[in-house]
């Protein structure tokens, strides 16, 4: 199912913008928090795996395990919910895009590349130092 308009009713908290994103079984949309007027990224599962209990499971520890996480290369977790029976974790929104989108604008320079690998491999010792092995990678 192609997902082009926003799927929920959250105006209590948060009024979508755009469609960032969109995943195997999620998509991410810009959207700004009510009340603190701050741009955010809101996760939400597709409706195609609404139905699927691990699914559900997976989106929800992924919510709890990154917010146990504090990293200056991982996202920062603001909320989480259920809201009309979908899945929903906001994060702090991050622009500039991402690096299949670097890639897709031509070669990177080697200097950058390795920073790019230094940044990335901080955070991932951070998540193992503490049991968590990032699946997406």
């Amino acid at each position: 199912m192609e997902m082009t308009t926003f799927p929920l009713r959250c105006a209590s908290k948060f009024k979508p913008q755009r469609l960032l994103a969109r995943g195997g079984y999620g998509s991410v949309w810009l959207a700004i928090q009510e009340g603190l007027e701050r741009e955010v990224a809101l996760k939400l599962l597709l409706p195609d795996v609404l139905d699927n209990p691990e699914a559900i499971a997976r989106f929800k520890h992924e919510a709890r395990v990154t917010a146990s996480l504090n990293h200056p290369g991982i996202v920062v977790v603001i909320d989480h919910d259920v809201e009309e029976g979908v899945p929903w974790i906001a994060y702090e929104y991050l622009p500039g895009g991402s690096l299949r989108r670097r890639l897709d604008l031509g070669t990177i320079p080697w200097r950058e590349v390795v920073q790019i690998g230094i940044q990335m491999c901080a955070a991932l010792e951070e998540m193992h130092g503490r049991g968590i092995l990032h699946r997406d990678i």
